[in-house]
């Protein structure tokens, strides 16, 4: 059977609608972020808003705008408690997440051993740089439970992993995301451009 004109016109249109959505899938899943040091003055005001509302005994907050291949944030890094936090906002100024740095001997036994067990199972090799308490903002808590969620550093809340690991003959940067009882939730590749600052 022979396809006409219009058929092939129609088949080429979805190969390409498709192949668009294949390569959107993928750029999705890598992150490569741009971070570059902003004054108080280029940060959203609502952002500053909530920042005003911490403890007086932080130490001196840096700002950021972070850039990736889908969407401009902000972000503002602090030491507070000895912890250092980091602050993430939409373009708008609205509180995101919050996440903070912990050690590894500081992780419940459970739990890592939950998480060194779903790493182990799906990579060759691999060795955690970091981990951070990630408490994401939802609609169902105010600003400022999410806030103190955070400051207490409660369990009720995701880890956010970052890792070396090796897949057949490759190493690789990645970011990988668990619940509070260990659940694998979301993984994504860190180019070398957004591996410099992911230390803090």
């Amino acid at each position: 059977m022979k396809l006409t004109v219009l058929d092939m016109k129609r088949y080429k249109l979805w190969m390409c609608v498709s192949c668009f959505f294949v390569i959107f899938q993928v750029a999705a899943q890598v992150k490569n972020e741009k971070e570059t040091r902003v004054s108080q003055s280029d940060f959203p005001k609502a952002a500053i808003e909530l920042l005003v509302t911490l403890p007086k005994s932080h130490k001196k907050i840096k700002y950021y705008r972070e850039t990736d291949s889908l969407k401009v944030s902000y972000e503002a890094k602090v030491k507070l408690n000895r912890r250092l936090y980091s602050i993430e906002f939409d373009n708008n100024g609205l509180l995101e997440d919050i996440e903070v740095l912990i050690k590894k001997k500081h992780l419940d036994k459970a739990l890592l051993t939950t998480i060194s067990k779903y790493l182990s199972s799906n990579y060759l090799k691999f060795s955690i740089i970091k981990i951070q308490k990630q408490y994401v903002h939802t609609p169902s808590k105010s600003i400022s439970q999410t806030l103190q969620s955070a400051l207490d550093l409660k369990n009720d809340c995701n880890y956010e992993i970052i890792t070396e690991v090796k897949q057949g003959k490759q190493y690789q940067i990645k970011e990988l995301t668990f619940d509070a009882q260990g659940k694998f939730l979301s993984e994504r590749t860190l180019k070398p451009s957004s591996y410099e600052h992911i230390l803090y």
